[in-house]
């Protein structure tokens, strides 16, 4: 029994000198990344930005400052990092106004930064280049054919074709593009949880804005209808905008597909008007359903219509402004 006793003890000795040896726990000390107190915004990361003012190589010259201005939001994880409507910069790097013998302009712009939510400025790299539609015009291997085809009434006109330019390279204000970020930069992440932007309660009437650009042909004064309601006639490129209380619409112009919409309190709403080809033949007015930062950034350069030239919304008849088109 002593003996029981002696090898147990030895064995209880031998165990506790090992626990004592035994190296503790390691004690994580968490790096600035997992701390959460920093973040990185990755290189290459995209910017979508839309020009503040036209631009045309007519007028433009090569060193000139150019105004950009962020489209949309660029979040990493759950924080806005660079807020649409930011600032963005760039600069002319190489200018052509157009030229004669049909010759056209063209442009080059280097995008060089944009401002971040804190207000630091992050470095962007993209090379927008441009170039006109040259135009077909005579040579002066011409002038002999023309001379003896025409019996020398054609030479004249080869030479003022050899007069004509090409064109220009314009960029209206609103032309989008897209630059990348040129580097990884850290970000403080208590910095920008400060800064961040108070989320918008939406309440109140749904507002719906109806638009033509420029750069859609229509045919004639295109109609725009909700329900039986028209509203107004797009003649040229502008917009409009009504405020309607939540509920299902439909809206339309000269094509005879509508629009379906279901609008909810506060909600923002933007339709372009398009061309498109009839199932009967023949080209109608058409309305499509765009994203709010793509409407914005259009609208942003139109005049809205006169307040005379649209349908009083709040005298409408309720039921008539949410009728279904009939089939």
């Amino acid at each position: 029994m002593r003996v029981n006793f002696c090898i147990i003890g030895a064995i209880l000795s031998v165990c506790r000198s090992c626990y004592a040896q035994a190296p503790a726990p390691e004690v994580q000390v968490p790096s600035i990344a997992d701390t959460n107190s920093s973040m990185k915004l990755e290189d290459s990361t995209p910017v979508v930005l839309c020009t503040r003012q036209d631009l045309s190589s007519a007028t433009v010259t090569a060193g000139d400052r150019v105004a950009f201005r962020v489209v949309k939001d660029v979040r990493v994880a759950d924080l806005i990092v660079i807020a649409r409507g930011a600032d963005a910069w760039g600069l002319v790097t190489g200018v052509q106004p157009k030229r004669r013998k049909g010759r056209p302009g063209n442009l080059s712009i280097a995008i060089q930064s944009v401002q971040l939510l804190t207000g630091e400025n992050a470095p962007l790299r993209a090379e927008p280049h441009s170039e006109g539609k040259s135009r077909d015009v005579g040579t002066m291997a011409d002038i002999p054919r023309a001379a003896i085809e025409t019996f020398g009434w054609g030479v004249p006109i080869v030479l003022f074709s050899m007069l004509e330019k090409g064109k220009d390279v314009d960029w209206p204000a609103g032309s989008r593009f897209t630059a990348y970020l040129n580097g990884d930069i850290v970000l403080d992440r208590s910095a920008l949880d400060r800064v961040q932007p108070t989320p918008v309660q939406r309440k109140g009437p749904a507002t719906v804005t109806i638009f033509r650009t420029a750069e859609t042909r229509m045919v004639g004064p295109p109609p725009v209808y909700c329900g039986k309601v028209a509203l107004a006639k797009l003649s040229r490129p502008v917009y409009l905008k009504i405020q309607l209380p939540p509920g299902k619409y439909f809206f339309r112009s000269s094509f005879e597909q509508s629009v379906e919409v279901r609008l909810e309190e506060g909600q923002e709403l933007y339709l372009q008007m398009q061309l498109t080809v009839s199932k009967r033949g023949g080209f109608k007015n058409r309305l499509i359903e765009v994203d709010n930062e793509d409407g914005e950034a259009k609208v942003a350069n139109l005049h809205q219509l006169r307040d005379k030239d649209v349908a009083k919304v709040s005298e409408a008849n309720l039921a008539e402004l949410k009728a279904e088109p009939q089939k």
